[in-house]
Order: C-alpha cells, then structure tokens, then sequence
C-alpha cells in the first residue's frame, strides 16, 4: 500500500513538472492609453424659439451639428472644445414661366417658353465655444456644459433655369441651371448659455448622445417662414444678352420688398445623435 501511495505522489509530482515547463508566460501586454482623449459628436438638432423670439416666430430651426470635445487629462473630467450647428428656417419654392416671341416685321414666328424657379431660403448657423464636466462613469455617462459663441441668420434667394437649353444659366455647363443668387438679409448676434445631456454606451468607445441646451440671444432681424411664404419675387430684366458672361440677370435684379422682424433669439437646442471616443478608438 505505501509503494503504491510512493508511485502516485511521484507521478503527480513529475506531471506538474513537465506541465511547468511546457507553460510558456502570457506575452499579451496591456494596451497603453495616452494622458488625453477627446470626443466628436454628430447630431441632429433642433431649435425651439423661446421668450420674445417665441412671440415673433412660430418656426421651428432643424438640422445638424457637429463638434469636437478634447479632454487634456482622462484623470480630471474636464473638456474643452467647440461645436457648429446649420438649421434651416423655413424654405419657399416658386415655379414661374418667362416667354419669348420671335417675331419678323411684326408676325409671330415662333415662341420659347422659359421655366423659371425661385428657391427662398431661411437659414441659422451657430456656433459656439463650449466647456463640458464629463462624469466618468462607464455605460451612462451625465455631462454639463457651458457655452459662448454666435448666431447668424440670413434669407437668400437663388433663380434657376429649368429649361434644358439653360438659356439664362451663368454657366450653361452647370447642371443645375443657376441664374442668379441673392442674400436679402443678415444679421450676426451673440449666443450664450448652459446644458446637460447623456451619453449612452452602445459598444466601446461609441455612444448615443441626447441633449438639451438653453442658448441666450441677441436681437436679430430676420424674415420669418410666414413670410417669405406670401413673398412675390419680381424678375427685372431688359433681355438676354448673349455677349454676357454671367448670365442674363444681375444679382442686383432680385429685389425684396418686406419689414423684418425683430427680436432676441432665445432657443432651447435640442440634440440627437451620436458620440465617438476618437483616441481611445484607436487602441482597440
């Protein structure tokens, strides 16, 4: 029995030899991350009208926003960084028909028909500064922010030339057919304010972001999307000259006769989309 007992305890005893010895030390290493990090955010954003602005508009601004938030130390939740919005205002589409006759010592020889058509614009763009306490939590992650920066509104107004000859085109080479463009009116102000919003861990390093962000504005005049809806655009012209190399109107030949409204520009901005750690993403 105790011969038996021998054998065993020296067969375990040199299987856990060759098994030490066959065991070769794990030679993965731990991936480094740098000091900093950073975040780029894609949303869609709208803007709702608050205050005096809310009087003076009932549009409703939409459409994107993209920035960057670098964060100088992973160790202190602290970002830095900046962000640019473009939202529409309201638009206006006018088709219209100009003729010409063709004409020999007073008889109609034959007529073109020119399709025209206005493209009226309402147009915002922000953009701002922006400071972010960012909690370091792993899956849901709360952030504040503080922001400064601008709003610029405008109202433009481009004709093209719909027919396939592009008679009255700039460049007849140009698909879209543009004759002229026009800005009616602009206006620069100021935009400040603070927001809170939450990122949602879908996969690492990658996040849904929701939004929201009381911005304070200056006084602007603009056209509102009513408007510009009742506008009747008059197209003032003495011919087509062929001689001409920028097409047959002039920029100055749109002209608009409207009274601008005025007030702050107060907005909630609401925010959707999407957040991707740019730095860490790349040590995957």
């Amino acid at each position: 029995m105790n011969r038996f007992l021998t054998l065993v305890v020296l067969l375990t005893s040199l299987l856990c030899d060759v098994k030490a010895q066959t065991t070769k030390p794990s030679t993965k290493k731990k991936v480094k991350l740098p000091p900093h990090t950073g975040y780029f955010d894609l949303n869609l954003q709208m803007g709702v009208p608050m205050q005096e602005y809310s009087t003076a508009t009932q549009s409703l601004p939409f459409g994107f926003n993209f920035g960057y938030m670098h964060q100088p130390s992973r160790y202190v939740p602290l970002l830095i960084g900046g962000d640019f919005s473009y939202m529409s205002v309201g638009t206006n589409t006018i088709d219209r028909a100009l003729t010409a006759d063709i004409t020999a010592n007073g008889v109609l020889i034959d007529q073109l028909f020119i399709p025209l058509q206005f493209q009226i614009n309402n147009n915002l763009i922000t953009s701002h500064l922006k400071l972010r306490f960012l909690a370091p939590t792993k899956y849901v992650k709360p952030y504040i922010d503080g922001i400064g920066g601008f709003n610029y509104l405008w109202t433009g107004t481009q004709v093209f030339d719909r027919s396939q000859q592009q008679f009255f085109a700039r460049n007849n080479n140009n698909d879209n057919g543009l004759i002229t463009r026009n800005t009616q009116l602009q206006s620069f102000t100021y935009s400040a304010g603070a927001g809170t919003g939450l990122l949602f861990q879908l996969k690492p390093n990658f996040y849904l972001n929701v939004g929201v962000c009381y911005a304070f504005g200056g006084r602007a005049n603009y056209y509102d999307n009513s408007q510009i809806q009742n506008w009747d655009i008059q197209l003032n012209t003495s011919g087509y000259n062929p001689n001409q190399t920028n097409g047959a109107f002039k920029d100055s030949d749109l002209y608009v006769d409207a009274i601008p409204k005025r007030s702050k520009t107060d907005m909630l901005l609401i925010q959707l989309g999407f957040s991707w750690n740019v730095v860490d993403g790349k040590y995957k």
